[in-house]
């Protein structure tokens, strides 16, 4: 079994990876106001339960870009990449008003 988080003898994450990291998630704080949104709108069930699950996504995401770094610091960076689209994505979905 492989163990992903690194040992004591390790190197972690520099710190300006994990400020890089910790803003690329910050959005996701802004989960309440888009709940009580589409509360308002009416929006599907679908998107709802995309909505719900985004907060979880955001918060694994960072976990895995931290620990990921020392061995694959490209997965970082995708990771990091997907999370910043991840929040473009669901603003729009949240705001589109096609789906009302």
């Amino acid at each position: 079994m492989m163990n992903l988080s690194p040992g004591p003898s390790e190197r972690r994450a520099p710190w300006w990876v994990i400020a890089i990291i910790v803003i690329a998630a910050l959005p996701a704080v802004s989960f309440p106001r888009l709940l009580a949104d589409i509360g308002a709108t009416g929006l599907q069930e679908t998107v709802r339960l995309l909505l719900w699950g985004y907060p979880f996504y955001i918060v694994a995401a960072a976990w895995l870009a931290v620990i990921s770094y020392r061995r694959r610091p490209y997965v970082t960076w995708i990771l990091v990449a997907l999370m910043v689209l991840t929040h473009f994505a669901i603003y729009i979905l949240c705001n589109d008003p096609t789906l009302t």
